[in-house]
């Protein structure tokens, strides 16, 4: 009977204090009974290797789609200002423009907002892409499309001329 009333007491005490630590966690985060012990980093956004065990780490985490910067804050990674993609968004110069690690094959443009799924590849490709609500214009800018030119005999005949 007394173990049964230690039981109970301990199971309080665990549950109560996972209770404390999950309201313990910062903006963007959540507390995992089993999170990665090297989970993405501004600096390694996938780390590996002999350092990093493939073992269940309790704590707060960043929730999905965020990672952790230099700070020690959850960002989206297009918030780094440090670390890989910081140096990969430095790479994208256009105004409207987004670094992605996996981006659409075939990216909407003003010729094709739309494009078909079927007559894209299925991978994705690295690299700089309109943010979301935009469209690659025919000189390479992103655009609303509300600013993308409309097709006319005169602007078709003008980009032959």
């Amino acid at each position: 009977m007394k173990l049964i009333i230690i039981l109970a007491f301990l199971a309080t005490l665990c549950v109560g204090f996972n209770s404390v630590e999950a309201q313990q966690c910062g903006k963007h985060e959540v507390y995992l009974q089993c999170g990665p012990s090297c989970p993405p980093t501004c600096d390694s956004p996938s780390p590996s290797g002999p350092n990093c065990p493939m073992v269940c780490k309790a704590g707060c985490h960043c929730k999905p789609k965020y990672i952790r910067n230099a700070k020690g804050e959850c960002v989206k990674p297009g918030k780094c200002s440090t670390g890989f993609f910081a140096q990969q968004r430095q790479q994208c110069f256009g105004t409207h423009e987004i670094y992605l690690l996996c981006g659409p094959s075939c990216p909407p443009t003003c010729d094709s907002p739309s494009p078909k799924v079927d007559n894209c590849p299925a991978n994705c490709n690295a690299g700089c892409f309109c943010e979301p609500k935009y469209l690659r214009n025919d000189k390479g800018k992103c655009v609303k499309p509300k600013n993308c030119e409309k097709l006319t005999f005169k602007s078709v005949f003008k980009k032959l001329g």
